[in-house]
């Protein structure tokens, strides 16, 4: 958490020295969402799958248990 705090504070530095050199910071920002937006999917999938992770270990975890202490 905290990691992300200070990086919060450096991009927020770096963009207001990009926006007093003149740069147009909206750029980014657009090439930023057609990046996140190409790979939707990806995304998608990667969420899926830590969630079933979750649930197998969450639930495989006490299933194998039980099984292991009927044998």
């Amino acid at each position: 958490m905290r990691r992300f705090y200070f990086y919060s504070i450096y991009d927020a530095f770096q963009s207001a020295q990009r926006l007093r050199r003149g740069e147009d910071l909206s750029v980014e920002d657009e090439r930023l969402k057609l990046f996140l937006r190409q790979r939707m999917n990806l995304f998608g999938a990667l969420l899926i799958g830590v969630g079933a992770l979750a649930m197998l270990d969450l639930l495989g975890h006490n299933l194998l248990h039980r099984i292991w202490q009927a044998c």
